[in-house]
């Protein structure tokens, strides 16, 4: 019992000395405790959507406010029907990434970050060929570029739940998803 009230004696003057603190001023360690987010998001653009599973990683240290996190994401996209797939002639789903990525997150309130990230979509595109008189699968690589900039609730708290809404872009060699632009909401967990 003397151990349980220890330990909440320390957490509450944790929190006080934390509430007295400016927002800004807030170290890293007390503001997102540099481990590891997961998280899920939802993406709808103009010619697809999908859901996206991502962690992040924290790297100890900042750079002026600045905290540069690495990402890894696997994401299944859906290009819509009436989107670019028909337009091309290649009416087959869209293509699955995994997708490295780094962050660049800074507080700009008590439990608000920005995210601005950059990310490389790696993914294999699989289509029908259309001057094939059979059906013939054709498999093209795909890479590109994806910038995300985001607004990310995450709590002071060890353990928590993040949440984040954003805007991505995506630019990739695809025959069938070449570029979007869209919406993005995270849903996640920090340990």
């Amino acid at each position: 019992m003397k151990k349980i009230l220890l330990v909440l004696a320390f957490i509450i003057s944790s929190f006080c000395e934390l509430a007295a603190q400016d927002s800004t001023a807030l170290s890293f360690n007390a503001q997102v405790n540099p481990n590891n987010l997961l998280s899920v998001s939802y993406k709808a653009g103009g010619h697809s959507n999908g859901y996206a599973f991502t962690y992040y990683r924290f790297i100890k240290g900042d750079f002026k406010g600045w905290y540069f996190p690495y990402s890894l994401s696997l994401e299944n996209i859906s290009v819509m029907a009436n989107g670019i797939s028909e337009l091309n002639g290649y009416p087959t789903p869209g293509p699955n990434f995994i997708v490295p990525g780094i962050s660049a997150m800074k507080n700009v309130g008590t439990n608000l970050w920005i995210n601005i990230g950059l990310q490389i979509p790696l993914g294999v595109e699989v289509y029908n060929n259309p001057s094939s008189l059979v059906s013939q699968n054709i498999y093209h690589p795909i890479v590109g570029l994806s910038p995300i900039q985001e607004i990310f609730f995450i709590p002071r708290t060890t353990y928590g739940l993040i949440l984040g809404v954003g805007i991505f872009e995506r630019i990739t060699n695809a025959y069938k998803y070449q570029n979007d632009i869209g919406l993005q909401v995270e849903l996640g967990l920090k340990f």
